[in-house]
């Protein structure tokens, strides 16, 4: 028998402090950054309470090769917090939208709990939970960008409002078709399985969702049969 679980794996001790070189990197930007101060503490809380090995997961699937950064600029978490650096992040910022986009984020979070909390979600809280996260992580991947540009369409295209409004707007106004054709584009797509894998590995971390196990069972033997017998009867007679 082979039991195989869905942990990330153990860390190296240098691993081990290139997570933390990330941690304090991106605790650094944060505190930079143009968010707003409850915002940004809630954030250096979450990256503080955050376990090493699931972070060194994320930044794996996000394609972030903090080794390679550790290694290279080991003293980055004290040059962060120089202007020069302060004028960089600022600019890196804006261009990307990012402090729009958070904005935009953290109120349709609050209509989706608000609603929730109501009991007036118009589909099921499955639905709007993928479809939130999905926008929320949409520009760290290619795959999430294109689908990003895709979904634009079904939740109307609206030049006035970015995809993220749109479907603030698509909830607050129950329009149930797009909800749905929204969710079923995005789990026919590799993009809404790894939104998914996402999801569960956030779910686990919070305790809402156990781990799970894959138990592949080889060929049956006395043995075998006597260890369930023993599981099922609460031991030897």
């Amino acid at each position: 028998m082979e039991r195989r679980d869905e942990r990330p794996p153990v860390l190296t001790e240098e691993q081990t402090a290139g997570v933390d070189w990330l941690r304090r990197s991106l605790a650094g930007i944060f505190e930079l950054s143009l968010l707003e101060e409850d915002n940004k503490k809630k954030a250096l809380k979450f990256l503080s309470r955050l376990p090493d090995r699931t972070m060194a997961t994320w930044a794996d699937t996000l394609n972030i090769d903090y080794m390679w950064g550790f290694r290279t600029y080991p003293d980055f978490t004290q040059r962060i917090r120089c202007e020069e650096a302060r004028h960089f992040t600022d600019q890196y910022l804006n261009d990307r939208n990012v402090i729009p986009t958070h904005y935009n984020l953290n109120e349709l979070v609050h209509t989706m709990k608000k609603l929730s909390l109501a009991n007036r979600l118009p589909v099921d809280k499955e639905i709007v939970e993928r479809g939130v996260c999905a926008l929320a992580l949409s520009q760290c991947t290619q795959d999430g960008v294109e689908f990003s540009r895709y979904a634009d369409n079904i939740l109307g295209g609206n030049s006035q409002r970015d995809i993220v409004s749109e479907y603030q707007h698509a909830l607050e106004n129950a329009e149930v078709h797009k909800l749905t054709e929204f969710d079923a584009a995005l789990r026919a797509t590799r993009y809404g399985g790894w939104v998914g894998q996402r999801l569960t590995e956030t779910k686990r971390f919070l305790g809402l969702e156990p781990p799970r196990f894959t138990i592949r069972v080889g060929e049956r033997t006395p043995q075998w049969d006597l260890l369930w017998k023993k599981v099922f009867t609460g031991g030897d007679e």
